[in-house]
């Protein structure tokens, strides 16, 4: 069961890593940073107008992600990881939780009948 669960958890984060738009935080990170699109464009080795088609992309090369991040100071590696791994561990601990509510329970329940048997007799 628990593997069942861990394996519609991977699912379930997988599609939410591609809900991740790259090109929306390369935006918002270039925005507020202090160079021109111009400056940019030149130290990632593109020309200006292939900036604004990586801002719409919602995925990217690695080594294009790469050289982005060493050029913003950014570590947009992170967003993936915090995607996949972050909600995980929390689903994970709540997953524990629920399998000692359930051991619980069932310890419970075999105790009741043994009372509910007593009671018969």
């Amino acid at each position: 069961m628990v593997t069942l669960i861990l394996s519609l958890l991977l699912v379930f984060n997988y599609f939410k890593f591609m809900d991740l738009h790259i090109g929306n935080e390369i935006k918002r990170v270039f925005e507020n940073s202090d160079l021109s699109a111009e400056d940019f464009a030149n130290k990632i080795g593109m020309v200006r107008q292939n900036i604004y088609k990586i801002f719409n992309k919602s995925d990217i090369n690695t080594g294009l992600l790469k050289n982005i991040s060493i050029t913003l100071n950014h570590d947009f590696f992170t967003l993936y990881a915090h995607s996949i791994f972050g909600e995980n561990k929390k689903i994970i601990n709540r997953i524990k939780e629920l399998e000692k509510n359930l051991s619980f329970a069932n310890h419970e329940i075999e105790y009741l009948k043994e009372i509910n048997s007593i009671l018969k007799s």
